[in-house]
């Protein structure tokens, strides 16, 4: 019997590995895996400030992802030289504590598009 993918995505995050990288990479994986996104996607840490922009370090590739997606999604998420627009924008994104739900926050109709194309990540993952 197969393991429910996001019990996967769980039991990822609890196994020792030696790096924090190694870590993100095989979480990373598991998340991709359980969503089904054939494209990939990327990961890295956030470490949270009391106030501003949180750090961010650990970028990685996951599942195959270009990794030209990589750097153009470190480069928007970097507080240096964006608008305050914008900055207002990634503020609700990080304080969301959820980039899945920043990014659906973001995106509005593209992301609900995109759904009815292939389905919510609830339905996909079987929650």
């Amino acid at each position: 019997m197969s393991t429910p993918p996001m019990l996967a995505v769980i039991e990822a995050a609890y196994l020792r590995v030696d790096s924090e990288s190694a870590w993100l990479t095989r979480v990373g994986e598991a998340v991709a895996r359980a969503l089904e996104a054939p494209a990939g996607g990327v990961a890295f840490f956030v470490d949270w400030k009391a106030r501003g922009f949180p750090d961010s370090h650990g970028w990685t590739a996951i599942a195959g992802c270009d990794p030209r997606v990589v750097a153009y999604t470190r480069e928007q998420h970097s507080p240096a030289g964006i608008s305050d627009e914008r900055a207002t924008t990634m503020a609700r994104v990080y304080a969301s504590g959820s980039f899945l739900a920043g990014t659906r926050e973001a995106l509005g109709a593209t992301f609900d598009e995109l759904e009815g194309l292939h389905g919510t990540s609830e339905a996909r993952v079987g929650t």
